[in-house]
């Protein structure tokens, strides 16, 4: 029994299969790149906060200058828990953020985001 060879329509299937896979690729990159963004962005909003709570000792105002840097960057504020806090000579302002993203055919999946910042208070023009 002879097998008869017919290559007709595999070039088609072959481009098909290859666009599918390039297209799940560009598709998986944005979504990395999204969550990249937000990472930096919470990274900023952190480190900003920190930066806030050296200069001027206040928790209050680390805490809204982190959700002024989230607002900026597109970042629902409700949704981080920022806590600043002081030990010793460093100020810490920490940011944990649920973020949401869809994977196609697996649907909605979330993430825990969590970024940091230390700034140390040398000394105060006040005192010298």
């Amino acid at each position: 029994m002879e097998l008869v060879k017919n290559n007709r329509g595999s070039a088609t299937i072959e481009t098909a299969t290859m666009f599918l896979l390039i297209i799940v690729l560009v598709v998986g990159f944005m979504y990395l790149m999204q969550t990249v963004t937000a990472y930096s962005a919470i990274q900023t909003a952190a480190r900003e906060g920190a930066r806030e709570y050296s200069l001027t000792d206040d928790k209050t105002k680390a805490v809204n200058k982190a959700v002024r840097e989230l607002t900026l960057a597109g970042i629902d504020p409700s949704r981080a828990k920022i806590s600043a806090k002081s030990v010793g000579q460093e100020r810490r302002v920490s940011i944990t953020y649920q973020y949401d993203f869809y994977v196609p055919f697996l649907g909605e999946k979330d993430m825990t985001i969590e970024s940091g910042a230390v700034f140390r208070v040398v000394g105060s023009p006040d005192k010298n």
